[in-house]
């Protein structure tokens, strides 16, 4: 059996495009050399600039591959999933509420080659989450991971977890 390795980046797009949009040609370069299989970004502002990270810094240059999940609006700054759609597929999408910012969770199932004989993979759960910076403000993130915690145990199947963001 072959082996497979994926490449996972995480990445804080500060207020992306509200801040800068003109930024996407920076991003662009670290796509193009980074090559990720699972891309997680977090302070995105709106669906838009979702689109313009998959058309402009993902999906150029003859690469074609990439893929989003959904965006969903949320309380604050947004949590995207880019993935690399030649090895992997996205099965669903959830929202985790919490006061200040929705935790994401993303779950990805691997493209084996013999899937549609054998309706054998492997599943990805993914999450991203953006908790509450700043000295002062611990009772606030520990909130924030403990939604997380007890969503993850009413999940016994989730397996291959994934966390990233800006803790």
């Amino acid at each position: 059996q072959e082996k497979d390795t994926l490449k996972v980046l995480s990445y804080n797009l500060l207020n992306f495009p509200a801040l800068s949009p003109n930024r996407i040609d920076t991003l662009k370069e670290i796509m193009t050399y980074i090559q990720p299989d699972i891309f997680m970004v977090c302070e995105l502002t709106s669906g838009a600039g979702g689109d313009d990270i998959l058309f402009n810094a993902l999906n150029e240059d003859g690469i074609s591959h990439y893929d989003m999940a959904d965006f969903v609006s949320g309380p604050d700054t947004q949590n995207q999933l880019y993935f690399n759609s030649e090895k992997l597929s996205l099965y669903e999408q959830n929202e985790i509420g919490t006061v200040l910012r929705d935790i994401n969770e993303y779950v990805l199932y691997y493209n084996s080659v013999d899937l549609a004989t054998t309706f054998d993979t492997i599943f990805f759960y993914v999450y991203v989450c953006h908790l509450k910076a700043s000295t002062g403000n611990e009772a606030q993130r520990n909130t924030e991971i403990t939604a997380l915690k007890n969503y993850l145990s009413d999940r016994p199947e989730a397996e291959n977890i994934i966390i990233g963001g800006d803790f």
